[in-house]
C-alpha cells in the first residue's frame, strides 16, 4: 500500500510522543495492552475476496456445476435402449462444455463469441454442450466424440467464459470492463442474475408449535430419489404420526410397532425411561392397545387399510398386498432420507424414539423448541445447485424425446441405409430449457415438483454497487417468522453472515382502500388491517386457501416510493390499483410483474358478493347444556363439546355458525338407527373430493376423525345411461352427531331468527347443492339470457336395508320454505309444482353473486362460470353507455369462452380488458404488509397478488459451502470412538453421559466423551486432514454432537486464540503484503478456520484483541466486515442512527455515476451517467476493497451548514449556480430505441424507405438521412420519425416473387421519437440477431443539469431535493473566499442523530488540508481528536467552523459556520421525468373528467383531502371552480314540480314545460341521478328561486 492511500491519521508519522518524554512513560496504552494488536490485520479482507465471497459464490457453484455436478448426472442416466430392438444402445461416454462460440448464416464459420457482442446483438452468450458417444449400427459399436446436443449459457467470468483469468487489457480488447464482477449470464441480450435463495435446511429434526400452540417435530427428507415430508404431533397427550401417504394421523406406537419394535418396554426404553418420558407416552400405548394391535402384522395391516389411494399409471398392476405396501411406505417413504436395508429399521426406530423425545421435552420446556429463523437451520442455494436442477429436467426430457425418435426410427419397415443414431439429436429441446427458464425466471421441473417464479431478475446497472449489491442479494423463500416481528428486527445468528443494514423496506404495493379478504370470512380495508390479522393465502400451485397471520404492516407516500401506480381492469370489471411492482398470479402458474402483465390471463377468486351485516345484536345462546339434558344426551357427550368449545353455542361465534349451517343444509336425512338405537345422519356427494370438504370442516369444529360407514352407489341418470358413482356417508352415534340431532330439534326457523345474512346464505348454498334433493337447470337462450331452474325432488323410500337405513320420515325443510328465503334475500322466483324458476337477469345475477357450492365442486364450476359471464356482460354494457361511438369489439360467446374456464377451489384465470397508469396525486399512499405463511399471497379485491417478502444481503467475508462427501468423516468418527447405533441397545443411548452424534442430520452413533471427540476433529481440521468447511458443534441441551459437511451452510473465516493469544502474528501479515502466503496458507496452517453459524454458537468471539478473556476461542479479522458491500459505502456508520444507514443503502444504489469503463459503448435501455464523477475524500476500507473510487457515483460538495433563505426547509438544498455552471451533479441519460426488419411467413419482409423530396419538407421527416434511417448527431423531438420502416400488408398469402411487390402494397409501421423530452441521436447500430433479422437501435442522448426539485442526497441516508439555485455573488463566503457549493439546513441534524455526517465533514476537510485520504471505516477509522488536530495545524478550528461573510450585505455573520467537503450523491429521480401540467385536453367519455395519469395528459385532482382544507377555508367559489367549472361543468333542465331531470325545456313525467328551470350540476352528477333511477332509487332536485 503506498503512502498515499493511508490515511494520515493512521500514519506513524504523525503524533508520536518523542523518545523519553513524560508522554511515552505515562502511556496509558502500555500499561494495560497485554496482548500487542496485529497491525494492518485488514489485509487479510482483499486477500479472503481474491479466492472467496462476494461474487464468487456464483461463479464457484456454476462451476463446481459445469465441472462435476453435469458429469454425475449424465453418469446416473448414461445408457438408452429401446424396447424395438433389443441390441440397440446408446452409452453417454462424457460430457463437457465448450467455449462460446457463434455459428452464423448456417455456414458454420464459427468465431469466437463476446458478452459484449451478445449484448449488443441480443444474443445468448451460451456455449456447445457435448457428448462422447457409444452406439450400435446394425451389428457393430460404433464411439464418437463431440457430438453437439443443445447449448447451456455460460455465465461471465465462469471457467468456461471467454473472460476467465484475462488481464486487464485482455478484457479491454474484448471490449469488457476490467471491473465488472460477472456472476451473471446474458440471455437474449439482457443480463440476468439468479439470486440465491434462502431455504430451511433439510433432514434436520425441527420442533415448532403448530397452530393449536403444541409441539410438533418436523422433518423434511430431501434424497435423489423423493422429498417426503414427516411431521409428529401431540393431540390430547397422545403421540400422531402425519404423513401424506396415510389418509389420517396414525398413532406413533402402531408406526413403531410396524417397524418391528413390538413390547412396550422397548418403546419405553428407546424414547428414555425417566418418569418424564413414561408418563409422556403411557397414553400412546394404551391407544395403541385399544386399536388391538400387538404384534409387527397387526400394525401393517392397520397401517395398510390407511394408505391414500393413489391413482396408478394405465396398465400398472400392483401384486403387493395392502401390509407389503404398508412396509414398503415405512421403509422407503416415512421419513425417506433415514436408511433402511432389507427392512432393519433399526436406524429409523431410534430416529422416530429421538423426534418423541424432543417433543415431550418441548412440552414440559418451551425452551426445547426451535426457531425456524435461527440461520444455523438456513441453508443457501447458489445459481448452481438451481441450474443444476434445471438440467437434469431438460436432460431427462431431451432422452425421452430422444428415445421416442429412435422407436419411430427403428420400427420404419422399409429402410435403405443401416439406422445413424447421431442424426436424430434435436439440440433445441436443451437450448430452449435454458434459455426460456433464465430468461423467464421460472423454474417449473415436474419431476422435482419445483413450481419457482422470479428466479433469476434482470441485473440493475444504475450503478456499480447496485450491480455488486444484487450480486449479494438473498431471496428469502419463507419468511415464516412466528414472532409477529417488524421487518428490520435482526436474528441474533445472523451477526457476521448477513449485513444488518442493507434490507429493503420490502414493495409497497397497493392503494390502501384495496379489500382484503379475512379468514372469517368478512374482509377490511388493507389500511385498517393492523399486525397480527388472519387473511386468507393461496397456494399457487393447488389454489388451496390457507390462513396466516400478518406482520410488518404499514402505509407510506407514494411519492416516495416513487414507483408508477397502475389500474388494472379485468374483462369481467374487477378492478384493482397497485405499483408497477406489485406481483399477481398469471395462468402460466407465475408471479409476474404488474408493468409486465400484457395478453396475460390472472387469476382472481370468484365468491359471493356478501353484503357484511354487522348486526351488533345481544348475544344469546342457541344451544346449552340443559337442552341437551333435556334431550336425554350423556354427561360424557356434554362434557366432550364443552372440551371443543361448542356449548354454549352463542349467536356471537360467526366462524362456528358459518362452519354449522353449511353441515346442517347438506345434510340429506336422519333418523335412528333400528339395530343400535343410536341417531344417525346421512349425507349424499357427486364424488369423494366434496366429502373430503366436509370432513375438513368437521375435523375444523373439533371433531377429529368421527367415525363413519361410506357406501358408493351405482346411479343412473335418466339422461344419458352413464353409470356415476353417489357417495353416500352415513355417521352413527358419535358426538358430532348428536350435536347435530340438537340442532336440528330446536324449535324451526332459528337459523332466521340469527338475521344474519352470511348464515343463511352458507345454509341456503349447502341445501341448494345437494344433488340427492335439488336438480340444478341452467338454460342460455339466444339472446343470452339464462333461466334457473330448481327442480325439488321428493326424496323416495328406497330399498330398505334393515341395519342401517335411516327413516325417511324426517325431511328438514320443503320447497316453499326455500322460496321464501330466497325471496328474502331479494331473489324473485316463482314456485310451481315442486320446482322453483329465476328468469330475470337480475335475480339470476344475485342468486349466482349470493352463493357458494363448497360441497358440489360440479355445480360451483358452472356457477362461477355463468357469473363471471354475467359479470362481464354488465361491464360490457357500462363501457359501451360510456364510449357509445367507439365500440367495435366484439362480444365473446359463454360457451366459447366462460364455459371452458378451469376453475380450481374457485379460482380462475381471466383475461385484462386494461391497463392504465395514474398519478401520485390521486392515490398519495400506499399500503403492504408480509406474510407470515410460505406462499407470500393474499386475496386483494378478488385479485390473487402477491405481498412483500424481505430480501436481505451477505456481509463481506461470508461464503457458502458446497457439498463435501461423507464417507470419508464417517470412517473417521468410528475410528475416534463413535459407537455404532445398530450395536446400542435403548438404555445406553439414553444413559446420562452419552452424546448423539449426527452427521448431516443422520444418526450414527453415540460417545461417551463430547468433549475429547469434539476437540480431536477441530484439531485434524486445522490440520488439514478433513475439509476446512466442515462444521463440529456440540450440543449439551439437546445432548448431541452436530457434524455437518452439506451444501448451502453460510461461513465466515475467524481467527483461532490458544490461552489468550491468537495465532495471527505480525510476520505473517508481513509475509501475506509481499506476496508469500495466500489465504488459503493461513487455513492449511491453522491461524484462521472458517466457523459455519452452528459452531459460531459453541464458540467465543471477541471483536478484537482487547476484549480477548481467558475463555475466548476465536478473534474477528475486522469487524468492519459484518456490514455488506453497500453498507461499507457509508463513512463512520457505528456513529449513525440505525435506520439512517438503512436508508443510505436503498439509495446509494440509486445514485448517478460510472457504471463500467464500456459505457459509453454500451447500448441499454437506460443509462444514468455522471459527467464529472469524483472519488471521496473520506474513504473506507470497503471502499477501497472493491476499488469503488474507481467507478464513483458522486461529488465531493463544499457544504456550509447554515439557514439561507426560506427555500431549505424539509430538507431541501440551496445550491450554487456557479457550480452548476462548472458542471456539478451534470448527468447524462441514454436511452434505446430498438426495431426489427421482420421476414414474414409468405417469404415477404419489411423494408425501409428513404423519404421522398415531399416528405422532407414536413418537421416529422426531418431526422431522415438518404437511407431512411435517422442520423446521428440530430436532435429529434417527440413523433419524429426515426426508422422509416414499411410492412407488407399481405404477410399471408405466397407471393410468387416477394422483390417484385409494389411500394403501395406497404403500409407504414415506422419507429418514431416516443418520450416527451427532446434527445440527440447518439449512435446508430445495424446488425442481426440470433433470428437473422436485421436490428436497428438507436442510442439517444440527453444531458441534464440540476435544476429545482432534482434528489440529491449525502452518504447518511439524508436525501433532499435543489430549492433554490443562487447566483454565487449571493452566497456567503470564507475568509479564504470559498463559497460553498451547498447550503444544508442544520435542522437536518438533530432528529435525524447522523453524527456519522459531521465527521465526515470534519475529515474531509483534513484530508484536502494535509493532501490525503481520511478513511471513516466503520468501528475504526481516523478518530476525531486526531482530525482535530490536523485542522489547528493547518490553522484552522478545530470543530470544522470558520467565519463566514454574507454574500448579500457584505458583513460577516453573527456566528462560525460549520464549513467543508461532503460526498453527495445525484440520485436517478430527476423533475424532468416526473413534471407533469395541462391546462386543457383529453377526457373520460363516461364521466366527462380530465382523464388520469401524466402519460395520457390527464389533469391534476383536486382529492379528498384538499378538498377538506379548502371547506376548512370556506372558500366556496374556489370549491365550486375547481369541483365543477375547472372538470365536468353540464347544463340540465329540472322540473322544480317533480324534482326529476327533463329534456330540453320539458318534462317527461309532468308532461309540461312550465316548471322546468336549467342549473348546472357537474355531469358525473348528472350520472348518479340517472344511474340511481335505473336501479329504482328516485333522487328529487328540490329547487328554490334565489
Amino acid at each position: 500500500m503506498d503512502q498515499e492511500s493511508v490515511g494520515y491519521c493512521n500514519n506513524p508519522d504523525y503524533f508520536i510522543p518523542p523518545k523519553g518524554s513524560l508522554d511515552e512513560l505515562y502511556n496509558p496504552s502500555k500499561l494495560t495492552d497485554d496482548i500487542k494488536a496485529v497491525e494492518e490485520k485488514w489485509k487479510l479482507v482483499p486477500a479472503f475476496l481474491k479466492c472467496r465471497g462476494l461474487v464468487k459464490q456464483h461463479i464457484d457453484s456454476f462451476n463446481f456445476f459445469v465441472n462435476v455436478e453435469m458429469k454425475k448426472i449424465v453418469k446416473a442416466n448414461e445408457r438408452l435402449t429401446t424396447e424395438q430392438d433389443p441390441s440397440f444402445f446408446v452409452k453417454f461416454v462424457d460430457i463437457r462444455v465448450g467455449s462460446p462460440i457463434s455459428t452464423e448464416n448456417d455456414d458454420f464459420d464459427s468465431s469466437q463469441q463476446t458478452p459484449q457482442k451478445c449484448r449488443l446483438r441480443d444474443m445468448t452468450y451460451s456455449a456447445p454442450i457435448l457428448v462422447d458417444i457409444e452406439y450400435t449400427r446394425g451389428k457393430t459399436v460404433i464411439g464418437k466424440k463431440d457430438v453437439h446436443i443443445g447449448n447451456i449459457p455460460i455465465m461471465l467470468r465462469s471457467s468456461n467464459c471467454v473472460l476467465a483469468n484475462k488481464t486487464h487489457e485482455q478484457m479491454a480488447l474484448l471490449g469488457e470492463c476490467p471491473m465488472d464482477p460477472g456472476g451473471y449470464f446474458i440471455v437474449r441480450g439482457v443480463e440476468k442474475v439468479i439470486l440465491n435463495h434462502e431455504q430451511l435446511s433439510k433432514n434436520r429434526i425441527i420442533i415448532e408449535t403448530d397452530s393449536k400452540h403444541l409441539p410438533s417435530a418436523q422433518v423434511t427428507s430431501s434424497t435423489h430419489e423423493r422429498k417426503s415430508r414427516t411431521t409428529i404431533t401431540l393431540k390430547n397427550e397422545k403421540l400422531y404420526l402425519k404423513h401424506n401417504t396415510f389418509g389420517e394421523d396414525i398413532p406413533v406406537a402402531i408406526v413403531l410397532k410396524g417397524m418391528g419394535v413390538e413390547t412396550d418396554q422397548e418403546m419405553a426404553q428407546l424414547v428414555g425411561s425417566d418418569d418424564v418420558f413414561l408418563d409422556a407416552i403411557a397414553p400412546s400405548l394404551e391407544e395403541c392397545s385399544k386399536c388391538g394391535v400387538h404384534t409387527q402384522a397387526q400394525a401393517l395391516d392397520y397401517l395398510g387399510s390407511r394408505i391414500k389411494v393413489f391413482r396408478r399409471p394405465y396398465g400398472v398392476q400392483t401384486k403387493k398386498t395392502k401390509s407389503e405396501e404398508a412396509r414398503d411406505i415405512l421403509a422407503g417413504v416415512v421419513l425417506n432420507h433415514v436408511p433402511v436395508r432389507r427392512y432393519n429399521f433399526r436406524l429409523k426406530v431410534i430416529y422416530i424414539s429421538l423426534m418423541i423425545r424432543r417433543i415431550i421435552m418441548a412440552s414440559k420446556d418451551k425452551g426445547c423448541l426451535d426457531d425456524k429463523d435461527y440461520y444455523g437451520n438456513k441453508r443457501i442455494e447458489l445459481s448452481g445447485q438451481l441450474i443444476s436442477l434445471l438440467f437434469e429436467d431438460v436432460f431427462k426430457k431431451f432422452l425421452s424425446e430422444l428415445k421416442k425418435s429412435i422407436d419411430q426410427a427403428i420400427a420404419k419397415p422399409n429402410r435403405a441405409e443401416p439406422f445413424d443414431f447421431p442424426k436424430l439429436i434435436r439440440t433445441d429441446t436443451i437450448t430452449n430449457g435454458f434459455t426460456h427458464a433464465i430468461s423467464s425466471g421460472q423454474w417449473n421441473l415436474k419431476r422435482f415438483r419445483m413450481e419457482r417464479s422470479g428466479v433469476s431478475q434482470v441485473l440493475s446497472r444504475l450503478s456499480y454497487i447496485s450491480c455488486l449489491g444484487m450480486m449479494t442479494r438473498i431471496q428469502s423463500q419463507f419468511e415464516k417468522t412466528r414472532k409477529v416481528a417488524g421487518p428490520r428486527s435482526l436474528q441474533p445468528s445472523q451477526w457476521g453472515m448477513l449485513c444488518p443494514s442493507d434490507t429493503p423496506e420490502g414493495e409497497a404495493c397497493l392503494d390502501p382502500n384495496t379489500i382484503i379478504q379475512l379468514s372469517n370470512g368478512k374482509s377490511k380495508l388493507i389500511k385498517e388491517l393492523v399486525d397480527g390479522d388472519e387473511i386468507i393465502t393461496v397456494d399457487p400451485i393447488t389454489m388451496e386457501q390457507h390462513t396466516t397471520r400478518i406482520y410488518s404492516h404499514f402505509i407510506k407516500k407514494s411519492k416516495d416510493y416513487g414507483k408508477q401506480l397502475l389500474k388494472i381492469t379485468t374483462i369481467t370489471g374487477k378492478e384493482i390499483i397497485c405499483t408497477e411492482d406489485h406481483r399477481f398470479l398469471t395462468n402460466q402458474g407465475s408471479w409476474k410483474h404488474s408493468k409486465d402483465l400484457i395478453n396475460d390471463e390472472i387469476y382472481i377468486l370468484s365468491q359471493p358478493l356478501a353484503e357484511i351485516s354487522n348486526n351488533n345484536q345481544d348475544t344469546f345462546e342457541i344451544l346449552n347444556e340443559h337442552i341437551l339434558q333435556e334431550n336425554q344426551i350423556s354427561n360424557e357427550i356434554i362434557q366432550d363439546l364443552k372440551n371443543k368449545k361448542l356449548l354454549p353455542l352463542l349467536n356471537s361465534n360467526l366462524n362456528q355458525l358459518l362452519i354449522i349451517s353449511r353441515i346442517l343444509g347438506s345434510i340429506d336425512k336422519f333418523g335412528q338407527d333400528a339395530r343400535q338405537q343410536l341417531p344417525i345422519i346421512q349425507f349424499q356427494f357427486n364424488s369423494m373430493q366434496d366429502f373430503n370438504r366436509l370432513l375438513q370442516d368437521i375435523n375444523t369444529l373439533g371433531f377429529d376423525n368421527p367415525t363413519y360407514t361410506l357406501n358408493l352407489e351405482e346411479i343412473t341418470l335418466n339422461s344419458n345411461n352413464n353409470n356415476n358413482k353417489n357417495v353416500i356417508i352415513d355417521f352413527i352415534g358419535t358426538s358430532f352427531v348428536y350435536f347435530i340431532k340438537s340442532l336440528l330439534q330446536l324449535e324451526k326457523g332459528w337459523i332466521e331468527k340469527l338475521n344474519n345474512q352470511l348464515i343463511t346464505q352458507e345454509f341456503l348454498s349447502s341445501f341448494i347443492s345437494n344433488p340427492n334433493r335439488i336438480h340444478f337447470n341452467f338454460e342460455l337462450n339466444e339472446n343470452n339470457q339464462f333461466k334457473l331452474l330448481l327442480n325439488y325432488k321428493q326424496q323416495q323410500q328406497q330399498q330398505p336395508q334393515p341395519q342401517q337405513q335411516p327413516q325417511p320420515n324426517n325431511e328438514i325443510f320443503n320447497i316453499k320454505l326455500l322460496n321464501q328465503l330466497l325471496n328474502q334475500l331479494n331473489i324473485q322466483s316463482n314456485e310451481i309444482e315442486n320446482s322453483i324458476i329465476i328468469q330475470e337477469n337480475q335475480d339470476i345475477m344475485k342468486f349466482v353473486n349470493i352463493f357458494n357450492f363448497k360441497y358440489n365442486a360440479k355445480e360451483n364450476t358452472n356457477l362461477i362460470q355463468i357469473r363471471e359471464y354475467l359479470n362481464y356482460l354488465n361491464y360490457q354494457n357500462m363501457k359501451h353507455s360510456q364510449h357509445s361511438q367507439l365500440s367495435t369489439e366484439r362480444i365473446i360467446d359463454f360457451n366459447s369462452y366462460f364455459k371452458k374456464l378451469k376453475v380450481r377451489n374457485n379460482c380462475l384465470a381471466i383475461l385484462i380488458d386494461r391497463i392504465e397508469p395514474l398519478n401520485f396525486e390521486q392515490y398519495p399512499e400506499i399500503s403492504d404488509f408480509t406474510t407470515e405463511s410460505d406462499y407470500h399471497s393474499m386475496i386483494s379485491n378478488g385479485f390473487i397478488t402477491h405481498n412483500c417478502g424481505l430480501v436481505k444481503n451477505f456481509a463481506l467475508m461470508t461464503h457458502v459451502t458446497t457439498d463435501d462427501p461423507e464417507g470419508p468423516l464417517l470412517r473417521l468418527a468410528f475410528n475416534l470412538g463413535v459407537q455404532d447405533i445398530l450395536l446400542v441397545t435403548g438404555e445406553e443411548l439414553n444413559s446420562r453421559n452419552a452424546f448423539l452424534v449426527l452427521l448431516n442430520g443422520q444418526i450414527i452413533g453415540i460417545h461417551n466423551s463430547p468433549d475429547y471427540f469434539v476437540n480431536t476433529l477441530r484439531k485434524m481440521r486445522r490440520a488439514g486432514r478433513i475439509r476446512e468447511f466442515v462444521s463440529i458443534c456440540k450440543n449439551a441441551a439437546q445432548q448431541t454432537i452436530n457434524i455437518a459437511c452439506d451444501g448451502g451452510r453460510l461461513c465466515r473465516p475467524l481467527i483461532i486464540v490458544d490461552n489468550r493469544v491468537p495465532r495471527l502474528k505480525q510476520e505473517h501479515i508481513e509475509d501475506l503484503k509481499d506476496g508469500l502466503r495466500t489465504f488459503d496458507d493461513f487455513i492449511k496452517e491453522g491461524i484462521i478456520e472458517y466457523l459455519d453459524v452452528n459452531e459460531e454458537n459453541d464458540s467465543y468471539l471477541a471483536w478484537r484483541e482487547l476484549a480477548i478473556k481467558p475463555h475466548t476461542t476465536h478473534l474477528e479479522i475486522e469487524p468492519f466486515t459484518m456490514l455488506g458491500c453497500v453498507a461499507g459505502l457509508i463513512p463512520y456508520p457505528h456513529h449513525n442512527q440505525s435506520p439512517r444507514n438503512t436508508y443510505q443503502c436503498a439509495m446509494g444504489k440509486q445514485a448517478i455515476g460510472a457504471i463500467a469503463y464500456n459505457q459509453l459503448t454500451r447500448i441499454d435501455t437506460l443509462l444514468y451517467l455522471l459527467v464529472h464523477p469524483q472519488r471521496p475524500l473520506c474513504q473506507t476500507r470497503t471502499i477501497e476493497l472493491l476499488q469503488w473510487f474507481r467507478l464513483p457515483a458522486g461529488h465531493n460538495a463544499t457544504v456550509a451548514v447554515m439557514s439561507y433563505s426560506g427555500y431549505d426547509i424539509e430538507d431541501a438544498l440551496v445550491m450554487n449556480k456557479a457550480s452548476l455552471d462548472r458542471g456539478f451533479g451534470r448527468c447524462i441519460v441514454l436511452k434505446k430505441q430498438v426495431t426489427s426488419i421482420k421476414k414474414h411467413g409468405n417469404d415477404t419482409s419489411d423494408r425501409i424507405f428513404p423519404p421522398t423530396p415531399d416528405n422532407l419538407r414536413q418537421s416529422k421527416f426531418a431526422l431522415l438521412d438518404s437511407d431512411g434511417i435517422a442520423k446521428p448527431g440530430e436532435l429529434a423531438q417527440k413523433g419524429q420519425i426515426l426508422v422509416n420502416k414499411y410492412s407488407p400488408m399481405n404477410t399471408v398469402d405466397p407471393a410468387p416473387n416477394p422483390e417484385l411487390i409494389p411500394d403501395s402494397a406497404y403500409k407504414s409501421s415506422y419507429m418514431g421519437y416516443k418520450y416527451e423530452n427532446p434527445a440527440f441521436i447518439d449512435k446508430v447500430l445495424l446488425t442481426n440477431g440470433d433470428d437473422d433479422q436485421l436490428l436497428i437501435k438507436l442510442l439517444m442522448r440527453s444531458t441534464r443539469r440540476p435544476e429545482l426539485g432534482d434528489k440529491f442526497s449525502s452518504r447518511h441516508g439524508q436525501k433532499g431535493v435543489c430549492g433554490i439555485i443562487v447566483k454565487q455573488e449571493d452566497m456567503p463566503f470564507s475568509d479564504l473566499g470559498i463559497c460553498p457549493d451547498i447550503i444544508m439546513n442544520p435542522h437536518g441534524f438533530p432528529s435525524r442523530m447522523t453524527i456519522g455526517k459531521m465527521i465526515e465533514l470534519l475529515a474531509g476537510k483534513a484530508a484536502v488540508l494535509s493532501g490525503k485520504f481520511g478513511y471513516g471505516t466503520c468501528f475504526g477509522g481516523d478518530r476525531v481528536a486526531n482530525i482535530s488536530k490536523v485542522l489547528i495545524s493547518k490553522g484552522f478550528s478545530y470543530g470544522g467552523k470558520d467565519y463566514v461573510t454574507s454574500g448579500v450585505t457584505g458583513e460577516p455573520l453573527a456566528c462560525f459556520i460549520f464549513f467543508g467537503p461532503i460526498f453527495y450523491q445525484k440520485l436517478k429521480h430527476m423533475v424532468m421525468d416526473k413534471m407533469h401540467a395541462r391546462a386543457r385536453g383529453p377526457t373520460v367519455t363516461l364521466t366527462r373528467q380530465p382523464t388520469e395519469g401524466r402519460a395520457r395528459g390527464g389533469g391534476l385532482r383536486l382529492g379528498e383531502m384538499e378538498r377538506d382544507c379548502l371547506i376548512g377555508y370556506g372558500a366556496s367559489a374556489l370549491i365550486m371552480e375547481r369541483l365543477m367549472i375547472s372538470s365536468d361543468r353540464f347544463t340540465v333542465y329540472c322540473c322544480k314540480k317533480c324534482g326529476f331531470l327533463g329534456y330540453e325545456g320539458y318534462c317527461q313525467y309532468c308532461k309540461s314545460s312550465v316548471n322546468v328551470s336549467t342549473i348546472q350540476i357537474p355531469y358525473a352528477c348528472k350520472l348518479l341521478f340517472q344511474e340511481l333511477q335505473a336501479m329504482n332509487i328516485v333522487p328529487r332536485l328540490k329547487l328554490i328561486d334565489s
